[in-house]
């Protein structure tokens, strides 16, 4: 767990605010609605998030309301810790949903995404959403191993210049 601090937002540079969210304390752009999230603090809001006990935390994630609207900003994001770039990553489940993470400190989350995701988790549950992301692990899985079995009676050579293209 890091000392807290203010740090500035990746986006628009302004000083965020630390904002209780359910069990964790977050780093609030109160300019333009981006979150941070240490590590495994989205993780534990998520669990939150799920049923009825969710709701006021739900609610509190809606409230998080910027003062003003801000363009995309730099299309690279950097962490506002180690100035690494940090590294989008897509929601196992929920489409559109994304964070910019830092696998060392944690993740950037703007605003529109995690309502979109608090969105998801009201309407199906997180029981759901993760039986989902299981579902679809399994089918690329089988789909990979499809893949090699077409690919078994070639050789060596013809198999792995065709892989790439099969998946």
């Amino acid at each position: 767990m890091r000392s807290r601090s203010v740090i500035p937002c990746p986006r628009c540079k302004s000083d965020a605010e630390i904002v209780a969210l359910g069990p964790v304390d977050v780093d609030s752009c109160a300019t333009c609605g981006n979150i941070w999230f240490d590590n495994a603090e989205l993780e534990r809001t998520s669990i939150a998030l799920d049923g009825s006990g969710g709701a006021d935390l739900r609610a509190a994630v809606r409230a998080l309301v910027p003062s003003r609207a801000v363009d995309a900003g730099p299309s690279v994001v950097e962490c506002s810790f180690c100035s690494a770039a940090l590294v989008r990553r897509h929601h196992p489940t929920v489409a559109g949903v994304v964070a910019h993470v830092c696998p060392l400190h944690g993740a950037w989350v703007e605003r529109h995404h995690l309502v979109k995701l608090v969105e998801e988790i009201e309407a199906q549950g997180l029981a759901a959403l993760e039986a989902r992301d299981r579902r679809r692990s399994a089918e690329r899985a089988e789909h990979a191993r499809a893949v090699e079995r077409q690919l078994a009676p070639l050789s060596a050579m013809r198999r792995h210049r065709l892989w790439f293209w099969l998946l």
